[in-house]
């Protein structure tokens, strides 16, 4: 997972509202990752989830995961804990 200029994952700003005259951004975080996360490592990916939304909490999050095991799932419960925090 690597914060990037929108060509190779990470991070993108989109432009929100197209043809509504709104020139509001959203930030489109997407990720993808393993299935079979071990015990000891759920906190770790969260963590680093965490630090990742957090460097973008004065921005409009949208989420994008296939809520797979793992850490797809991982990444929505700290997408949606993001959210509700801002």
């Amino acid at each position: 997972m690597a914060e990037g200029d929108g060509t190779e994952g990470g991070s993108r700003r989109f432009p929100a509202g197209a043809g509504s005259g709104r020139l509001t951004g959203v930030t489109t975080l997407a990720v993808t990752g393993h299935m079979d996360l071990t015990r000891a490592s759920v906190p770790l990916v969260r963590t680093a989830l965490d630090d990742l939304l957090a460097s973008h909490a004065s921005e409009s999050l949208t989420g994008v995961s296939c809520l797979a095991r793992g850490a797809d799932s991982v990444f929505a419960e700290a997408i949606l804990a993001a959210v509700a925090a801002s």
